[in-house]
């Protein structure tokens, strides 16, 4: 008789203490919204902004257990170079998400890593994109979960 109940007291006991752990030892994650100021179109020189909305990544990791979502504005020249960034642009998001999944919570969250990293996304976007200059990258939105 023992036997036939071990198992199902062993699952009993696994669903409780998992349901215990989640709901009262750990606590939930909190969401971190952090907006950034964006410098006015130079008109003068001939540049455009091309946005990329709502790039969601799961941080290296966290097992998938976090996200990362982030806009990005892409001031670009020549001027006329947004049919070409709109073309490519499954090519440039998945440059993009393969370059943010790649990067660490900590990293993500650690505002003093923010400006190398709109150097390496600036530098994977001309990367994807074909004779298209990218001067600067800005955060439209950056929501860290």
């Amino acid at each position: 008789m023992f036997y036939l109940f071990f198992p199902l007291l062993v699952a009993v006991n696994a669903l409780v203490s998992h349901y215990l752990i989640t709901h009262f030892l750990v606590p939930p994650p909190q969401v971190a919204v952090v907006e950034t100021e964006e410098e006015p179109v130079r008109e003068e020189e001939g540049l455009g902004i091309y946005v990329i909305k709502d790039l969601i990544v799961n941080p290296a990791d966290t097992r998938g257990t976090r996200f990362f979502l982030v806009s990005l504005g892409l001031e670009y020249s020549p001027r006329n170079a947004e049919d070409r960034l709109m073309r490519q642009e499954p090519r440039i998001r998945d440059k993009l998400i393969t370059v943010l999944s790649e990067k660490t919570l900590s990293q993500l969250a650690d505002i003093r890593y923010r400006e190398s990293l709109r150097e390496e996304l600036r530098r994977a976007v001309e990367e994807s994109s074909d004779r298209v200059r990218i001067s600067q990258v800005y955060f439209v939105k950056y929501v860290l979960q």
